[in-house]
């Protein structure tokens, strides 16, 4: 999920370390991205208005849909417990 969009830039010439797109892109530990835990809709929210401040709209797009796509699975829970 991250991993993917660290690869863009990566290729974009944006950035060049995990720990600087953890530091800069996510505004977390340097060794965030290496721990592969889901991303919390805060990162995300973070990650998407850095990505929008550089220009970076059809990435920036990725990450609203993967918020969307984690509310939508919170919710389907929910419902199922519900039950």
């Amino acid at each position: 999920m991250l991993e993917n969009i660290y690869n863009e830039l990566v290729k974009r010439n944006l950035i060049k370390s995990r720990r600087a797109f953890s530091k800069i892109y996510l505004c977390r530990a340097s060794n965030y991205l290496c721990d592969a835990k889901i991303p919390s809709a805060k990162t995300l929210s973070f990650l998407h208005t850095r990505l929008m401040q550089n220009g970076q709209d059809d990435l920036a797009l990725q990450v609203l849909l993967m918020i969307f796509d984690q509310a939508h699975e919170e919710l389907s829970k929910k419902t199922r417990r519900a039950r």
